[in-house]
């Protein structure tokens, strides 16, 4: 199948696709006459044997508006093909990738689309399901000359892509299978697979520790809380390292204060941050870029046990900051809190931590674009940049230091959410930036950003390029923050 995208403002065909209209005697030029295809983005037209090409058929891609196109829009591109193709049972594809965007993008963006798209999410079904077809991709270059950035381009994509749907399938697992201590066996052996030490502290060495706070969060379950230091060392010069730490809930009951059982199914993807982490170790250890970088995930389960942390509670975290527990399903900022004291203990100069934190940020965001908070606005700005080069949506939101009122405790250093007693409104305002404002204590002057990816974790939408399910944002922005870093310290 030869795949083709096609622009929905072309005002008339270009060289290139008047060549390919006159081969196929007419078809391109047909279609857009006859209403067959418009040119609308992720709209396809399939041809069955075109007369004139050697493939066995054509498939138009919409690319939409000229002025839109960028490298998000070509990865969606290529994901809608391949998952097409799924369905065809064709078993070669080969794209012409049209548009604004240099050889070695292109070719990163249809094997990180295509592979992103064909990701199937039916592990555990027992009945027969449609065996992926798909065996070979070819790129086809636009100018002579630029096979070698197709193929540079296409290497990345295929790294960046595997390292994605790896977070993917983490967090698809059901949380029986995906325990605290099975999520630490699998970071070992991702650790290990490419040459990274990586130390796992159980529950008796968070203890002598005193990672109360994580701690406290898996007190009513039987599956002990684990907290999981991957260390690559990629420069021998620079003794500071980056920090990326990952909230790994691998199940969320919201604890005492239980959360409503209609979805609660989906809880299980509330170790996405952490899951996103072991992905980007994996990218960073594929890559071998010149820098340090500490992967850290904070792994338990929160469950009503006999136990359980309560509200009223009080707990001392890691940096000896006390917290009042006012709601138990705010224990996300809890694991994140001792995990972020402790990377920089652990010698971390810059932090970047992942989670699904709050239901303010998918009512303020939706599941479109991840919500960024920061105590250093230059860091952000080069998490931001990361962002867009891996094609990922993030907006900053503000941390201005009124909304630290907000979690003011009558007995101890702050609450773990609003205080109502403050809020003068009596409901929770401004959720997602006063959860930011929680770990900003435990940042401590340490420059820090902060991903909330509650609502871009999880894909319930049918989208033509993806399936529902995890979709493992987060891992490219990550890998492409810490290779820039890496070519600033060159």
């Amino acid at each position: 199948m030869l795949v083709v995208n096609i622009f929905q403002d072309e005002d008339k065909l270009s060289d290139e696709l008047m060549r390919l209209d006159a081969k196929s005697n007419g078809i391109i030029s047909g279609s857009f006459r006859d209403g067959t295809f418009s040119g609308k983005l992720c709209e396809v037209a399939s041809f069955h044997r075109p007369v004139g090409l050697s493939a066995n058929r054509l498939l138009l891609v919409g690319a939409g508006v000229k002025h839109d196109f960028n490298f998000e829009v070509a990865c969606q591109l290529a994901g809608t093909a391949a998952r097409h193709v799924h369905k065809t049972g064709i078993r070669e594809i080969a794209f012409l990738m049209r548009g604004e965007l240099s050889a070695e993008r292109r070719g990163q963006s249809c094997i990180e689309g295509a592979l992103l798209g064909i990701l199937d999410m039916g592990k555990y079904k027992t009945r027969d399901s449609a065996k992926l077809a798909l065996q070979s991709i070819v790129l086809l270059p636009s100018r002579t000359g630029e096979e070698k950035e197709l193929e540079r381009g296409a290497v990345r994509g295929r790294i960046y892509a595997e390292a994605t749907n790896y977070a993917r399938e983490l967090v698809n697992e059901p949380s029986n299978i995906l325990t605290p201590t099975r999520l630490a066996e699998r970071t070992v052996a991702l650790a290990k697979e490419f040459g990274m030490q990586v130390d796992v502290l159980g529950p008796e060495q968070l203890k002598q520790n005193e990672l109360n706070a994580l701690l406290c969060v898996g007190k009513g379950s039987h599956e002990p809380p684990q907290l999981c230091v991957v260390r690559y060392q990629g420069s021998d010069t620079q003794s500071a390292a980056v920090a990326l730490v990952g909230k790994g809930l691998t199940f969320d009951s919201g604890g005492i204060s239980l959360k409503d059982p209609d979805g609660m199914q989906y809880m299980k993807d509330d170790m996405a941050g952490g899951a996103a982490v072991l992905g980007a170790m994996r990218i960073i250890g594929e890559l071998k870029p010149k820098i340090n970088v500490l992967g850290i995930v904070a792994a338990a389960e929160n469950l009503p046990g006999g136990g359980a942390q309560k509200p009223g509670d009080v707990v001392k975290a890691f940096n000896g900051k006390t917290i009042e527990i006012v709601n138990t399903d705010a224990e996300g900022r809890l694991v994140l809190a001792d995990a972020i004291s402790y990377a920089q203990h652990l010698g971390a100069t810059r932090i970047v931590d992942l989670a699904t934190l709050t239901g303010s940020c998918v009512i303020a965001l939706g599941d479109i674009t991840t919500g960024v908070m920061t105590n250093d606005e230059k860091w952000a700005g080069k998490v931001l940049e990361a962002a867009r080069d891996a094609g990922e949506k993030m907006w900053l939101l503000p941390t201005f230091s009124e909304y630290r009122e907000l979690i003011e405790s009558e007995i101890a250093d702050m609450t773990n959410i609003v205080n109502r007693k403050v809020a003068h409104s009596g409901v929770n305002p401004a959720g997602a930036i006063v959860g930011a404002m929680f770990l900003m204590e435990f940042a401590e002057g340490t420059s820090w950003v902060h991903l909330d990816i509650a609502g871009t974790a999880w894909n319930s939408r049918r989208i033509p390029y993806l399936a529902i399910g995890p979709t493992g944002v987060g891992v490219r922005t990550l890998a492409s923050l810490i290779l820039s870093v890496a070519k600033e310290n060159a």
